[in-house]
């Protein structure tokens, strides 16, 4: 920033076409160009930028700013502020991560780069898959919309064994009637308000007239009282 305007132009097209290795395969040449400066100003603040500055923090090879080479120039100390650059941004996106995560936890997407949130995503995806099949419905595993349903409840510590016990319930329960079964849905089965009822459910035990089974400590006394009210009804 203290040199002059035209090194300080060149010096950044030297940081645009560095690589990952830190050096910018160009040529004095190629700066002119892109820098719309006159070849003469360009070696010019080459030069400056290949001696030594005693004025620099850096006591690496003298304070120079880069290295000639074959092929281009070397950015030098590139990959030690491109890694501490690195460190900082990862950093910054952590904080950023826990703070969103603590302001709004169902909004919070997975962070591909955690081991737990690797474990939450194969997790969400092998309930969708369980969703699918006994509902016959064919939603995507990288569906957001679904996943916004199943990634907080299990960040909440739920299972996926809790998850595939309400799928089966509401199968058991919804499934075939016409106006129930559109309801087999993440949006409606995995709802944070409606999980622990649902999870807690009895399932239905019918026989094999359909109607449900009186042997059996798991039947459902509601379905029972349904089934007299709709048998009533028809014999009237």
């Amino acid at each position: 920033m203290a040199e002059s305007a035209v090194t300080f132009k060149v010096w950044i097209a030297l940081l645009a076409a560095c690589r990952e290795n830190g050096v910018a395969y160009v040529s004095a040449v190629y700066l002119s160009s892109i820098c719309h400066l006159p070849l003469s100003r360009v070696e010019d603040s080459l030069k400056k930028l290949e001696s030594p500055d005693e004025h620099s923090r850096s006591i690496a090879d003298e304070g120079r700013r880069v290295r000639r080479i074959d092929g281009g120039y070397e950015i030098i100390n590139y990959t030690v502020y491109r890694d501490f650059s690195l460190r900082d941004a990862e950093a910054e996106r952590k904080r950023l991560y826990r703070q969103r995560l603590k302001e709004c936890p169902d909004n919070v997407p997975d962070r591909p780069d955690s081991s737990a949130s690797a474990s939450v995503s194969a997790s969400a995806s092998e309930i969708i898959k369980y969703l699918n099949e006994k509902a016959g419905r064919h939603y995507r595993p990288d569906s957001a919309s679904v996943r916004d349903m199943i990634v907080p409840r299990l960040k909440e510590g739920r299972t996926v064994e809790e998850f595939k016990r309400i799928i089966d319930l509401k199968v058991a329960k919804w499934g075939g009637d016409p106006k129930m079964d559109d309801f087999l849905r993440p949006s409606t089965l995995f709802r944070k308000s409606h999980f622990d009822e649902y999870l807690n459910e009895r399932p239905p035990i019918k026989g094999g007239d359909g109607k449900p089974s009186q042997a059996g400590d798991n039947a459902d006394p509601r379905y029972k009282e349904s089934y007299d009210r709709r048998k009533a009804k028809e014999e009237l």
